[in-house]
């Protein structure tokens, strides 16, 4: 594995809910091993503008998420 070129925990990637497509590509090409898809969370689908939560309901209501376990 890859070393992080940051100190841990200093670094947390961004997530745009309302363009993620679940496809899960972004776990796949990820060499840190830090993104997962799982059904977004009330608060971030909430958040959303009702586009976005179209767009999110298509997509099953999951979204790219950081891993706790990376």
């Amino acid at each position: 594995m890859t070393e992080w070129p940051a100190d841990a925990g200093k670094w947390l990637p961004l997530i745009d809910h309302g363009r993620c497509e679940a496809t899960s590509e972004c776990v796949r090409v990820c060499p840190y091993n830090v993104f997962e898809v799982r059904r977004i969370d009330a608060e971030d689908y909430a958040a959303l503008p009702l586009l976005g939560r179209l767009k999110n309901r298509v997509h099953g209501r999951r979204t790219a998420a950081v891993s706790l376990t990376a």
